[in-house]
């Protein structure tokens, strides 16, 4: 057994993402902790399965999903490379490829029974969840942007009827046609998808268009407005198609922007368009039934590398001010709960705990805050990380008792309450459950070994 498996036999994992940072309640009282510790143990993985490099036809991290008892994952094997994406279905605790689909997947949505897979070619397919049987496809719409949305218990798509185009919905079960309403020809259509709101998720939309369904009340469409020169979001009930609510987009002068919809724990929705030009974004929230939404501004981290950058917990976000200081806003309205008096890249936030990073001379700087009292808790120093500073980290996600931070090429697991460095992994956290953590390994080195890897935590 690992050396700090003994110790944290308690030890809970919670959350999906690429790269890790995490977090839970710090002790009081500010400390500076030593991290340059030559005996940090590493963990051994559970399984491995080895995934395909530049030269064999697969040049981006795949994506990766941990959800009740399987690891799902959107990208390709080393011996099976192929130049577009597989999905891939894995028993966690095995590592046995429970089944797989053809190659070329664009988008998958995992739901509580169904897996929903978008072709690059528009074919759009229904799969059983735990077989991979197909029970339908649907031809989808090559010539619309963002055509097929899912919720728990239907299927969207959007397709070109002339000028116009038809908004369809389907019973996701049966396959049986719901409804379908005329929309305009511009139309893309969206659905909330889950960012977990326990200990913090931090979401990027570079993931391989890899996501857990929702159950929203309505779905969504993005459409030009009446005046032609703007856009703005129109909702239509699932069960029958009705309008429910409109509002302006927040990014109005995108066509195509970098979307993401989720649902607070209030049941409102919330979107999300970062802006390029100035690496910003707007968030608005909208309570169903609503005929205005709450909008804010938010500077987020790597904006113009369509990142979105923000950090979701506990119905609240966690981005950069538009100075570059870590703040925390309530994600229904708007109000800015916490500031740091400091430039920093938000890591995590939990249970009223902030982390951010700050880069200097010395190396990468990991500070702890309670957003309530605004008292500095702890400091995580280390000198040296392998291959790149903390400020070039893709994601965090929320785990009990410890943190656990790094970069494509090591990450580490510090103690929540004292800082204190408990062990590390030569790879990047891509999820997390109960029992198990997910990583990926390699795409921090050209010509490293790249794998899935999975650490059994109890």
């Amino acid at each position: 057994m690992n050396e700090w498996m003994s110790v944290r036999k308690s030890v809970r994992f919670l959350g999906v993402c690429l790269a890790a940072f995490v977090v839970l309640p710090a002790c009081s009282g500010p400390q500076d902790v030593s991290a340059n510790k030559d005996d940090t143990a590493e963990i051994d993985a559970d399984w491995t399965a080895s995934l395909a490099d530049a030269d064999r036809g697969h040049r981006e991290m795949p994506g990766v999903l941990l959800d009740e008892g399987s690891v799902f994952m959107l990208g390709s094997l080393f011996d099976e490379p192929t130049k577009d994406p597989v999905f891939y279905t894995f028993d966690v605790d095995s590592g046995d490829i429970s089944w797989q689909s053809e190659t070329g997947v664009a988008n998958a949505w995992v739901t509580s029974d169904f897996v929903v897979l978008e072709y690059l070619d528009a074919l759009v397919e229904v799969r059983d969840r735990e077989s991979g049987e197909l029970r339908y496809d649907v031809e989808g719409d090559r010539e619309v942007t963002d055509a097929v949305a899912v919720s728990e218990d239907a299927i969207f798509t959007v397709a070109q009827d002339g000028q116009n185009a038809e908004l369809e919905a389907r019973a996701l079960k049966s396959g049986k046609r719901e409804w379908s309403t005329t929309v305009d020809a511009e139309a893309s259509v969206y659905a909330p998808v889950q960012a977990p709101d326990v200990h913090g998720y931090r979401l990027s939309v570079n993931e391989s268009g890899l996501w857990r369904a929702q159950s929203p009340e309505s779905v969504s469409v993005r459409v030009p407005d009446d005046d032609g020169t703007d856009y703005e979001y129109v909702a239509h009930a699932v069960d029958d198609g009705d309008k429910q609510w409109s509002v302006p987009a927040p990014a109005s002068n995108i066509s195509t922007p970098r979307l993401f919809m989720t649902m607070t724990s209030e049941n409102r929705m919330l979107l999300m368009e970062p802006v390029r030009k100035d690496c910003s974004a707007t968030y608005a929230t909208v309570e169903e039934g609503a005929s205005r939404p709450v909008e804010f501004d938010v500077q987020l981290t790597q904006a113009c590398d369509n990142s979105l950058g923000a950090v979701f917990a506990d119905d609240l976000i966690y981005a950069r001010d538009d100075s570059g200081k870590p703040q925390v806003w309530d994600s229904n309205t708007g109000e800015v709960v916490w500031s740091a008096d400091e430039a920093g890249l938000p890591v995590t936030l939990s249970d009223g705990v902030a982390t951010y990073a700050v880069d200097g001379q010395d190396g990468s700087t990991i500070k702890s805050v309670d957003i309530d009292s605004g008292e500095a808790l702890w400091t995580w120093k280390r000198k040296r990380v392998s291959a790149g500073k903390l400020d070039r980290f893709t994601g965090r996600v929320g785990m009990p008792e410890q943190h656990v931070f790094g970069n494509a090429m090591e990450s580490y697991a510090v103690d929540s309450a004292s800082g204190e460095e408990l062990w590390r992994y030569p790879g990047v956290a891509a999820g997390f459950d109960e029992d198990h953590v997910v990583f990926i390994t390699g795409f921090g080195e050209p010509e490293g070994e790249k794998t899935l890897a999975v650490v059994e935590t109890q």
